[in-house]
């Protein structure tokens, strides 16, 4: 019967805190980048981090976007065991793929043009 007598004082308390985790919840600023560091700066991983960082090839290779490869005439499968994410898929070809026909051609032919021509595309930096 204890709990049936501060039943409105444990509500009370638990409704401020409440309005406390909203209030502090709506003062939580965004992050300013994706790169989250958890051990210290003197810890020899981010000091290679850092270090890291300065070498050009790091720096054309993160600022160059995303990677794309693209394959032709195959077909999109998961051969892989469902049971075990280490197992990988195997590539499964496409038997309806007939790259000698002349549209077939025309569309390898023009592919890499017109996809650089888009504007989200761009060549690769070798």
């Amino acid at each position: 019967h204890f709990m049936h007598r501060i039943r409105w004082v444990l509500f009370v308390a638990c409704a401020a805190a409440l309005a406390l985790c909203v209030y502090f919840a709506t003062t939580l600023e965004l992050p300013t980048s994706a790169d989250v560091r958890i051990l210290d700066e003197e810890n020899e991983y981010e000091l290679n981090y850092a270090w890291r960082k300065l070498l050009l090839y790091d720096v054309l290779r993160k600022s160059g976007g995303s990677e794309v490869t693209v394959g032709f005439g195959l077909t999109p499968a998961d051969t892989g065991d469902l049971n075990n994410p280490a197992s990988w898929s195997e590539l499964v070809l496409d038997n309806h793929f007939e790259p000698s026909s002349p549209e077939a051609q025309e569309f390898l032919n023009t592919f890499c043009a017109e996809l650089f021509a888009e504007d989200f595309a761009d060549y690769p930096v070798e």
